[in-house]
């Protein structure tokens, strides 16, 4: 990985208005929307090994159920919608709505994630560029990709001109002002440089999407997906060692307690946006 430029303009909304970051360097702060992006464009490339890290048996079964149906529930899909995930990794999401009848397409640089999944899909169901795509969709999605993608504007605008006249994009990310983001600081676990981008704001998300094109905009925080990740952050922010007895303890501990707390408060770590082609 090396650094190919540099750059100070907000990656969300492009303001100048930006300064370096506090908590990290590597980053610079928009003092306009609030999102936080690489100060620097480093480009990012996830190998084989890091698509077979997968783990299995029975609670890894029961934990890729939950995501499944965390997602899944806020969706409102009908039976012949044509569905696209960009950026789906092992594919889970995607095998689990194929099952059900959905049609379904994946967009997916790695050639080796692509591979493991287009017995299933199919090779005329599988991309690895958005560019290809010449199909019209009632409903894309992106999961944890958005924040990896050095320029998420001009994206989504892609991804307008391939949505249906009815067609949707429902985006995930992690969320900078979230209580967690803030308590954790340097040791927030969705910092990951540098492999994430940009860290959204949910007032950045929803000002891009607007700015891009989009219309009946909404946003939806969560703090069920990735609930361990306030526990990692706690852990490494007082200097234990994270290894798996003591996530285990400390999560048993503290979740209910998390719980409590997230009812409390507005802006979770994870944030979903949905916006609509309005091309109507």
């Amino acid at each position: 990985m090396a650094t190919q430029k540099k750059q100070r303009k907000c990656l969300v909304c492009e303001s100048d208005n930006t300064r370096q970051w506090k908590i990290d360097s590597s980053f610079v702060e928009c003092l306009q929307c609030r999102s936080v992006s690489m100060s620097g464009v480093v480009k990012s490339v996830y190998d084989k090994e890091y698509y077979g890290r997968s783990k299995s048996g029975w609670l890894m079964n029961i934990v890729d159920k939950f995501a499944f149906w965390d997602r899944y529930q806020t969706l409102s899909l009908s039976k012949n919608d044509k569905v696209l995930e960009i950026g789906f990794g092992e594919g889970k999401f995607l095998k689990a709505l194929k099952s059900m009848g959905y049609r379904v397409f994946g967009v997916e640089k790695s050639k080796y994630a692509r591979r493991q999944i287009e017995n299933v899909l199919g090779k005329d169901h599988l991309f690895d560029d958005i560019d290809k795509v010449k199909e019209k969709f009632e409903l894309v999605v992106m999961y944890h990709v958005l924040e990896h993608i050095e320029k998420p504007a001009e994206y989504i605008r892609k991804i307008l001109g391939i949505l249906s006249p009815t067609g949707r994009l429902v985006v995930r990310v992690p969320n900078v002002e979230s209580w967690e983001a803030k308590l954790a600081g340097a040791n927030w676990y969705h910092l990951d440089y540098p492999n994430h981008q940009t860290l959204f704001s949910e007032a950045g998300l929803l000002k891009m999407f607007e700015d891009v094109g989009f219309k009946d905009i909404k946003s939806r925080n969560y703090f069920g997906e990735y609930r361990q990740v306030m526990g990692y952050s706690i852990l490494s922010k007082f200097g234990f060692k994270l290894t798996i007895p003591t996530m285990i303890v400390f999560q048993t501990i503290t979740i209910p307690i998390l719980w409590i707390f997230s009812v409390l408060v507005a802006q979770h770590g994870v944030v979903e946006v949905e916006g609509k082609s309005g091309k109507i």
